[in-house]
């Protein structure tokens, strides 16, 4: 599930209701004013805690995948020197039969 801050005609249809909820107050301009500061700052509050949330997954995941790439070469580096110095590239020539 991703989140976004409100997008640009949700915040306007909330000014909108702020400038008539507003209207008939003293200093109705600070009073909006504030009411939408108070708004964008909410949700930039509550959906950076929640980006920071996945991204946090999100590295954990990574960091994992990377641990398991080292140890897949390490087991890789592994059977090749085992293949390699244990003479399992070579087949035997007397388990075979010659012909000429």
């Amino acid at each position: 599930m991703r989140s976004f801050l409100p997008d640009s005609s949700q915040t306007a249809d909330y000014k909108q209701v702020l400038d008539r909820t507003y209207a008939e107050y003293d200093e109705p301009e600070k009073l909006i004013s504030d009411a939408m500061d108070q708004y964008l700052v909410g949700y930039y509050i509550e959906y950076a805690a929640f980006n920071t949330r996945a991204n946090n997954r999100r590295s954990g995941y990574i960091y994992r995948c990377n641990g398991a790439t080292i140890a897949a070469g390490l087991l890789f580096i592994l059977a090749f020197f085992a293949f390699y110095f244990g003479d399992l590239e070579r087949v035997k020539s007397s388990s075979r039969p010659r012909y000429r």
